[in-house]
């Protein structure tokens, strides 16, 4: 009798042991070298007609030119009616282009990090009022090269 509640207890104490290896083994911290990116949002800039939605593959654009194919500047009377100056040798940019609407659409910025070399970007769409027009809405974000990475777009 002594003999089997000695063998219950060894397996017991084998089997609790077991199971607490394997949790320790199933658990795992993850690491994040999130960080925040700045950037600068640029102003008096508009879409241009010939741009075909849906044609941006890589919201990330380096090169004035290809900028300059899709997006116009809107100068306006006043202190801040210049377009935003771009360097393209020191900084890119981060464009979102959604469908164009008859909607008041206004694209809003969460945040924007740096998680391991992946530049990523949550935005927020908010579609209001109706117009009697319809509008192009485009959120252009300028980013020093130093935050260089494969951007990602999370809308939410």
């Amino acid at each position: 009798m002594k003999s089997n509640i000695s063998i219950a207890c060894c397996l017991s104490l084998f089997y609790f042991s077991a199971c607490t290896k394997v949790y320790k083994q199933n658990t795992t911290i993850v690491q994040s070298n999130m960080t925040n990116v700045p950037y600068t949002e640029a102003k008096n800039y508009f879409v241009k007609n010939t741009y075909a939605i849906g044609s941006l593959k890589n919201p990330k654009i380096t090169i004035r030119e290809d900028f300059e194919h899709i997006f116009g500047t809107a100068t306006t009377m006043g202190t801040d009616g210049f377009p935003t100056s771009i360097d393209f040798s020191k900084q890119y940019v981060i464009a979102i282009i959604p469908s164009s609407s008859f909607k008041r659409t206004t694209l809003t910025v969460n945040s924007l990090v740096n998680d391991n070399r992946e530049i990523k970007l949550y935005y927020k769409l908010t579609e209001g009022d109706l117009q009697s027009f319809e509008s192009q809405p485009c959120l252009v974000l300028i980013v020093d090269n130093f935050h260089d990475g494969r951007v990602k777009l999370y809308k939410n």
